[in-house]
């Protein structure tokens, strides 16, 4: 098992006019995972400067195994569902071990993923 927390990052083309549906159902993917053990956070990052519909959504876990139960569930499998009529296309994750990566000057760019 892995003691390094462990953040998972979505990023989502939103249909336009979907973007409000989009962070509601955030909301409520938000409200599910906290079920989950080792939940810690999760938010969204809009960029409203290149493309209005492009939505990063984060979560954040205490541990690799924790995040993989959530990840998984059937839970969010029913979730995922419902996502896929806002979509412009399939979301791409990735996921990363502890925080370093958000202070790599030549780390993953949360725009480009």
């Amino acid at each position: 098992m892995s003691l390094k927390t462990v953040t998972s990052i979505a990023h989502h083309t939103i249909k336009s006019g979907f973007e409000e549906k989009f962070h509601l159902w955030h909301e409520k993917v938000k409200g599910e995972s906290r079920k989950f053990n080792g939940f810690l956070d999760s938010f969204i990052i809009q960029n409203s400067e290149l493309n209005a519909n492009e939505f990063i959504s984060v979560f954040r876990f205490n541990n690799s195994d924790n995040l993989n139960l959530w990840l998984n569930s059937t839970n969010r499998e029913h979730l995922l569902i419902e996502l896929e009529g806002m979509s412009e296309e399939k979301f791409n994750l990735k996921s990363y071990h502890g925080i370093e990566f958000w202070f790599t000057p030549n780390g993953p760019s949360l725009l480009k993923m």
